[in-house]
């Protein structure tokens, strides 16, 4: 049983050198604790935009299956692997796209 935090941000497209870069909102537009167990639990957030969006989820306490999509099931051979103390951003695909975990 993993405590997964899941915030869902905007981003902004940086460029000081030329090349951009892009950086997640200082204020995400919705944030949820999330506990993992052995079944797929699916989060509350929805994304607004479709590739406009980013979820930005840490993980502590465990390794948990993280998958999205309009009816994500979180669990092995889909989605991905996410170890106990890592984060990862990943952009939206669908507006209204959500988050599932699940026990690794």
């Amino acid at each position: 049983m993993a405590t997964v935090h899941v915030t869902l941000c905007d981003v902004l497209a940086r460029a000081e050198t030329g090349s951009t870069m892009p950086v997640l909102m200082s204020q995400p537009k919705g944030a949820e604790t999330l506990t993992s167990s052995a079944v797929s639990t699916v989060g509350a957030l929805l994304a607004t935009r479709a590739q406009d969006d980013f979820w930005n989820v840490t993980v502590t306490g465990g390794a948990v299956w993280v998958a999205f999509g309009a009816a994500p099931v979180a669990g092995p051979g889909g989605g991905y692997l996410v170890l106990d103390g890592q984060t990862i951003d990943r952009s939206t695909t669908v507006v209204g796209e959500k988050i599932a975990v699940r026990n690794a």
